[in-house]
């Protein structure tokens, strides 16, 4: 049984049988702390909402700018790592170097 449906309980056992606190909570199997349990009220309900909403938003589409073009021969060069493995299992590694 949850928490809650113990403390029901425990409150119809005190109403109808008349008998202690104390004894009501071992009757039902709770601690004392549970029937003296109030629940807080959260005070963070606004933020908490506010954060739901920030979280629901889409942000703009963008248009990525186009990349420069250049000019002439070895203006720009660019290199690459390739990795694979051998049939024996091996490792090797290579860098390709592009103009």
């Amino acid at each position: 049984m949850k928490p809650a449906v113990k403390r029901e309980f425990f409150y119809y056992v005190v109403q109808q049988f008349k008998v202690s606190l104390r004894l009501a909570c071992r009757a039902v199997g709770i601690s004392s702390s549970i029937y003296r349990y109030k629940a807080k009220q959260h005070r963070d309900d606004m933020v908490i909402k506010k954060i739901q909403e920030i979280g629901k938003r889409r942000l703009p589409s963008r248009n990525p700018a186009p990349l420069a073009v250049p000019e002439h021969m070895n203006a720009c060069w660019s290199i690459d790592f390739v990795s694979d493995a051998l049939h024996c299992g091996r490792k090797f590694r290579t860098g390709q170097l592009q103009t």
